[in-house]
């Protein structure tokens, strides 16, 4: 009789070790983390897509003063060389 409840005990102990009973507590702060970690996440992406979009209106800024730029250097460019011609031909 002793030896098949030592047995039972054993058998108890190996289950609980194979399978824990869940801790509602552990569980809990398990969520917690959870709900903590994908807020993080959630509030990185924003600030990614954020950064993003101010990466690409600065793009666009310099790009369309590049432009501006260059059209002005065009400009003066081609006055520069109208007025050579001119002072040159005449």
């Amino acid at each position: 009789v002793m030896d098949k409840a030592f047995e039972g005990a054993v058998q108890k102990l190996q289950n609980t070790k194979d399978n824990p009973q869940p801790d509602p507590e552990a569980a809990k702060q398990e969520g917690e983390m959870a709900k903590i970690q994908a807020k993080g996440r959630a509030d990185q992406q924003l600030r990614q897509a954020d950064l993003q979009a101010d990466m690409q209106t600065i793009q666009a800024q310099n790009q369309a003063k590049l432009s501006e730029i260059a059209a002005t250097h065009q400009s003066r460019m081609t006055e520069i060389i109208t007025d050579f011609q001119v002072g040159c031909f005449t």
